[in-house]
């Protein structure tokens, strides 16, 4: 009888931890649920959609969404309603100027990558001036400087081809895999864990989370509310950069509206993966989940044969009901 009851209270012990960590950590388990179920659901439509192959590649397809997420997070996380819409352009010029200074050419990758990177970085710094020292409005600074940064890309181009191309080597780990597995599937897991340990382990991730939650109290506190936002911009900016530089690699040249596909979906992703547009709350694992949601249902519209008109109609629905959603618990 004592062995029974033993069994049964560490079975009720170990439920009470299972809930335990599903209370803590739903936000960023939710996004992973929901990709399952439509994994689940693609296979009754299609034999073979959520076989290990096509799931290796709809995480491929997820990483450049995903990393621009990491952009739109840490600005959403800053606070001050910010909402960066300069991260596809951001990508787009990156893609432009890694496509340029490569031309086909392996050497030229590591001159290219810290050359986007910087000029991300400044791009993005200008936004963070913008809004954090001459408070222009995030999303009124971000749309000005994406209409300047797809100017000086038209500019450039003059309605033409740009010139040069990806390099073999840039083109494998865009599109390519090692032992079976995409190679942006790697570079994308080190992207999270990098994330992960900067937002939620250093000095920086701290202020970053403490500006969002309540600016008034960081400042008494003694923290640099403006220069923490404004580097919260000028690191989505580098992180864009980043993006359209390992898009340039999958797509094997670049246009001139590279990135702008990428925009609103990133700030669904976010939204699905519970960072909230308070901001100072939320975390990169739960939104890298939300891009591989939204990833999957694009990929199941496709499956179904739904056009792209159809497939832009439903990806505009989910970001208004994820918005009214947010909206309602807001008034809470």
């Amino acid at each position: 009888m004592t062995a029974e009851n033993g069994a049964f209270s560490s079975q009720m012990n170990a439920a009470q931890r299972i809930k335990r960590i599903y209370r803590t950590h739903s936000k960023s388990i939710i996004p992973f649920l929901i990709a399952a179920i439509l994994l689940i659901a693609g296979e009754f439509v299609a034999q073979g959609f959520a076989g290990a192959a096509h799931v290796l590649e709809l995480l491929k397809i997820s990483s450049f969404l995903g990393i621009l997420v990491l952009a739109q997070s840490i600005v959403i996380i800053a606070g001050g309603e910010g909402i960066d819409l300069s991260v596809g352009a951001i990508a787009t010029i990156s893609a432009v100027m890694a496509s340029v200074i490569i031309n086909g050419q392996d050497k030229m990758i590591w001159v290219a990558l810290p050359a986007v990177i910087v000029t991300g970085f400044v791009l993005g710094l200008f936004n963070g001036i913008g809004v954090a020292l001459f408070r222009v409005p995030p999303l009124i600074m971000t749309l000005g400087m994406s209409s300047v940064i797809n100017g000086m890309v038209i500019i450039y181009s003059q309605g033409y081809i740009f010139r040069g191309s990806a390099s073999e080597l840039l083109k494998t780990i865009g599109a390519k895999a090692s032992g079976g597995i995409p190679n942006m599937v790697f570079v994308w897991a080190v992207v999270i864990a990098a994330a992960l340990l900067i937002l939620n382990r250093t000095r920086w991730g701290v202020m970053l989370y403490g500006v969002g939650a309540n600016e008034l109290t960081a400042e008494l506190n003694g923290v640099k509310t403006r220069r923490v936002r404004a580097l919260a911009y000028a690191f989505s900016g580098a992180i864009s950069a980043i993006a359209g530089f390992f898009l340039l690699g999958y797509i094997g040249m670049a246009f001139i509206d590279i990135g702008s596909k990428y925009v609103l979906p990133c700030v669904a992703a976010a939204v699905i993966g519970g960072v909230s547009l308070a901001g100072g709350a939320g975390g990169y694992l739960g939104a890298a989940g939300g891009a591989i949601v939204l990833t999957v249902l694009s990929g199941l519209l496709v499956t179904i044969k739904m056009g792209e008109a159809g497939r832009q109609v439903v990806s505009g629905l989910v970001l208004i009901i994820l918005l009214a959603v947010y909206a309602r618990q807001s008034q809470r």
